[in-house]
């Protein structure tokens, strides 16, 4: 019979993917998506801005303009502070991918 590997349970990695699934639902982040909307006809965009070029919703991201951080750096409830903040722009995914350099 073969032994089967035990993964390590990583804790902080289980948190801080459990705080970012609560964030995706949060009223800043959907407040400020919320903000950018543009209605074009029928259909409803996202400013980005930065570009200030228009985007479907799946192609923009919430962009932390202070960064957040690691929870390996910080405390829990400080990343908890800073995720939760109303310190956010909406990028496109290009955009944020630029800021993050």
């Amino acid at each position: 019979m073969r032994k089967m590997a035990v993964k390590k349970f990583n804790s902080h990695a289980l948190i801080t993917s459990a705080i970012r699934k609560i964030w995706l639902w949060s009223p800043q982040r959907r407040n400020i998506i919320t903000a950018c909307k543009v209605r074009v006809g029928r259909r409803v965009f996202i400013e980005c801005e930065a570009c200030h070029k228009l985007f479907e919703p799946n192609q923009i991201q919430v962009h932390h303009i202070e960064s957040v951080g690691s929870i390996f750096s910080i405390t829990l409830q400080e990343v908890i502070d800073k995720m939760f903040t109303d310190n956010l722009k909406v990028l496109c995914k290009s955009c944020h991918k630029e800021a993050h350099k």
